[in-house]
């Protein structure tokens, strides 16, 4: 779950988007966009389903106005890995 720009709601009535992630993980039949998004501030929610030897990501973004859902497969180069040992790990 990372934060995102866009319309923020009511602070009156603003739910915790934190909350939304351990929903998504504990419901099998949980439907995001069937949410009343309109409490929640805006977020990019990135999920990883594995099945067999295949890896499905889904990322779900709401701006506090428009929801949408993007489904894909990684194929190579799609994640890098990047490693820079910490000053003290050098030799």
């Amino acid at each position: 779950m990372l934060n995102a720009k866009g319309e923020f709601p009511d602070h009156t009535r603003r739910q915790s988007r934190g909350q939304l992630p351990l929903e998504y993980v504990s419901m099998q039949s949980f439907d995001l966009q069937q949410k009343a998004l309109a409490f929640y501030a805006p977020f990019l929610l990135i999920t990883l389903h594995y099945s067999d030897s295949r890896i499905e990501i889904t990322s779900l973004y709401w701006d506090g106005i428009q929801f949408k859902k993007r489904e894909s497969e990684p194929y190579p180069p799609l994640f890098v890995v990047l490693h820079q040992p910490l000053p003290n790990q050098r030799k």
